[in-house]
């Protein structure tokens, strides 16, 4: 078995991706991007929601008929809303939900009616005119038709801005009425799912809302800060692996800056593929005869031609306070016993064994 390093980067770091492999697992990438934003993201069934601040992401097998349907039907959408009213000092609640435009719904007082005239989920105004924005219930209001025998008002209600309801006509006899308008939020999480049939077809669905196909190449809206998310790459089978960018950091920073990382081949270890190991990894691998390996990368070890250990660690402090002015070691060299300072390392056996500086953590 023969291991070769054909490449060292001084200042490495990682990116992990998925590529092409007929044992794998399915994979997508998506790319959400908006006028701030540009980021792109793997995601597999394994692992789970993925949470990004204003939304969250997932990546689901469908494993059966009921699972896809499930899917596709999305959660349920909150309706309308209810009315309360108070009418003549006789309340009643009525759901919107049972209300169909233009046409008078029938109220427990004698002779009322109810008549939605327009529902506007994202009202808001523009050139002077109430208009519905979007479908989606961002801002929520109703126009209202009550009648009565002695006469009728038109009502414009506001769900989320009840300051704003007016009664902005008035018709025969007046009457003593009072109208709120309720919807329940949809608490939900903002998400942005995507889901495998068993026949492998990928949908997608927008907060939960029915599924749509999405394939290679599509856009979507998410509704989310203007983000779009674009399917870059979907695999239906696929290994995750690891790659490394080279990073120049500037004079000065080095010690800020990633270590180091190697990338090596092992004949008779998955195929002689080359693989990429950072300082401090350790890969457990098969060779081709199904054998464990273990293999790192880390700091060259060396074995001392002495045994040392350490019997006792002192920390002085200037007086009156608690800041560290000294440190010493208590430590034992092939069982003698020695005190090594700050300034005072042992020697011997063609080596020098420093005292370091101590810093204690917030877990003492």
């Amino acid at each position: 078995m023969v291991a070769v390093i054909d490449d060292y980067y001084h200042h490495a770091k990682s990116e992990t991706l998925y590529v092409k492999d007929n044992e794998g697992i399915p994979a997508v990438e998506l790319r959400l991007f908006n006028q701030n934003v540009d980021q792109k993201i793997w995601l597999t069934p394994v692992l789970g929601t993925m949470n990004l601040g204003p939304a969250s992401l997932s990546f689901t097998r469908l494993p059966n008929k009921k699972a896809e349907a499930q899917f596709r039907e999305g959660a349920k959408e909150v309706g309308r809303g209810l009315v309360q009213l108070l009418l003549n000092d006789a309340p009643q609640v009525v759901d919107l939900d049972k209300l169909n435009i233009g046409e008078p719904f029938p109220l427990e007082h004698e002779g009322a009616t109810l008549e939605l005239v327009e529902y506007l989920p994202h009202a808001t105004v523009e050139n002077d005119q109430l208009i519905s924005k979007s479908p989606d219930p961002h801002n929520p209001a109703v126009k209202l038709l009550l009648k009565t025998p002695q006469g009728e008002q038109e009502w414009l209600l506001f769900a989320l801005l009840p300051e704003l309801n007016t009664r902005v006509s008035n018709s025969g006899e007046n009457f003593d009425a009072s109208l709120l308008y309720t919807r329940e939020e949809n608490k939900g999480d903002r998400s942005l799912e995507l889901g495998l049939t068993k026949q492998g077809e990928l949908l997608y669905r927008v907060d939960g809302k029915q599924a749509k196909p999405i394939a290679q190449g599509d856009t979507v809206k998410t509704g989310w800060m203007n983000l779009q998310a674009e399917l870059v790459t979907y695999h239906p089978k696929a290994r995750k692996e690891k790659l490394m960018k080279e990073v120049h950091p500037k004079k000065g920073k080095e010690d800020k800056a990633p270590g180091p990382a190697i990338r090596m081949s092992i004949n008779g270890l998955q195929g002689g593929k080359p693989f990429w190991l950072e300082r401090g990894d350790i890969r457990k691998m098969m060779d081709d005869s199904g054998k464990e390996l273990y293999i790192g990368y880390g700091y060259k070890t060396v074995s001392l031609p002495f045994t040392i250990k350490l019997e006792d660690f002192r920390v002085g402090f200037d007086p009156g306070t608690q800041t560290a002015a000294t440190y010493e070691s208590d430590v034992l060299v092939d069982e003698q016993k020695h005190t090594i300072a700050m300034n005072e390392p042992y020697e011997g056996h063609g080596y020098k064994v420093f005292q370091a500086s101590f810093s204690k953590s917030g877990a003492g």
